[in-house]
């Protein structure tokens, strides 16, 4: 009963022209796979997650700052009339940096005062003038020869650069040459003083040998803090030293103003300015 059972599921199952075929197992296959399992998951699923987030946020900032503030500060430039003023430089109070090491000690026995007058100012040039002042004073020497400074540039108003020039110093009671004098500063807005000023050139030593020893002895004593003595300008002999002053400054001396002295010693120079056909004696 089990086999016919069997053998009539297997008829169905193929139908009348399926062929029945064993392999060498034994086990029954048929050459028609007829196998019915579609997949009839249909996934419809379609993702429309369409991103529509259309960013517009367009950055329209302009950015035109053109930057043109121009530094036109008028407080730095010299805003008067300098022509006729006369400054105070006094060298006691100067900043010695050169002859390195003993500037301190040449400093303290220069304490002569310088007077230095603008003759003349435009915008491009400036001519000043200067002079020794008396002793303890703010009044001119008139018996000494002034100082006559080239033209100079004053396109950098308000800085300025003067000389160079040959000046005679009183150093503790010796007439000391100073060659090459150049003297810098910056005017005030105001025109009452200069500021932040140096003045520079070549001193010669000879004079002053006497203060330590004989003839070189100056020179002598600067080579053991590392300086040197050059050549002096008027005989080439090796007896100078670079002599170099920083914070120069010059206030204004009310009322005053720079004569220009042609001489040493001209007549009448005792009681004021000489006259222009005084004799002198240099």
């Amino acid at each position: 009963m089990r086999l016919l059972s069997l053998a009539f599921l297997l008829s169905v199952a193929c139908g009348d022209n399926t062929k029945i075929e064993t392999d060498d197992s034994g086990l029954v296959g048929t050459d028609g796979d007829a196998d019915t399992d579609t997949d009839t998951d249909a996934d419809t699923d379609a993702d429309t997650d369409a991103d529509t987030d259309a960013d517009t946020d367009a950055d329209t900032d302009a950015d035109t700052d053109s930057d043109t503030d121009v530094d036109t500060d008028p407080a730095d430039d010299v805003t008067v009339d300098l022509t006729g003023r006369a400054y105070l430089v006094s060298l006691a109070d100067a900043n010695i940096v050169e002859p390195a090491g003993v500037g301190a000690i040449l400093g303290s026995y220069i304490t002569q005062e310088i007077l230095l007058g603008v003759v003349s100012v435009s915008d491009t040039e400036l001519q000043m003038i200067g002079a020794l002042a008396v002793e303890g004073t703010a009044q001119q020497d008139y018996c000494v020869s002034s100082i006559d400074f080239p033209s100079a540039d004053f396109a950098g108003n308000p800085d300025f650069q003067i000389g160079p020039s040959d000046l005679s110093l009183d150093v503790a009671g010796y007439a000391v040459d100073l060659a090459a004098l150049t003297v810098t500063g910056t005017f005030e807005a105001d025109g009452s003083a200069f500021v932040d000023g140096t003045l520079s050139g070549a001193i010669d030593t000879r004079p002053l040998d006497p203060l330590i020893g004989s003839e070189g002895a100056i020179c002598g004593l600067v080579r053991s803090f590392g300086a040197s003595c050059e050549s002096c300008p008027s005989d080439g002999e090796e007896f100078c030293l670079a002599l170099v002053a920083e914070d120069i400054t010059g206030a204004e001396v009310d009322g005053s103003t720079v004569a220009f002295v042609p001489g040493v010693n001209c007549e009448g120079c005792e009681s004021g300015p000489p006259a222009d056909d005084a004799v002198c004696e240099g």
